[in-house]
């Protein structure tokens, strides 16, 4: 995944379509939503996970499509309900 994302923020195509290959070779239907979950559980920054999604969108890492966040639902409950709509999406 890191190598995705950094080719992919380097414009680096081809190395990109490489790495993201292998990726999905790895863990078959990874989506952008595998990739956020695996850095939320880990509590990345969010300016750098919004570095890692954009890096991962440029290689070509496929991601759901879901409605945009709204301020009033950045409590814990509606974000946990943002979560498990967005990774039911994947499947």
């Amino acid at each position: 995944m890191h190598r995705a994302y950094t080719y992919g923020m380097r414009g680096d195509r081809e190395n990109a379509a490489r790495a993201v290959a292998k990726l999905n070779e790895l863990v078959p239907g990874f989506t952008m939503a595998h990739a956020i979950e695996f850095h939320r559980k880990y509590q990345f920054e969010p300016a750098l996970l919004d570095k890692i999604v954009e890096g991962l969108r440029r290689a070509g890492v496929s991601e759901p499509v879901v409605s945009p966040i709204r301020r009033s639902e950045l409590t814990s409950d509606a974000l946990q309900h943002r979560r498990t709509e967005i990774l039911k999406s994947a499947e």
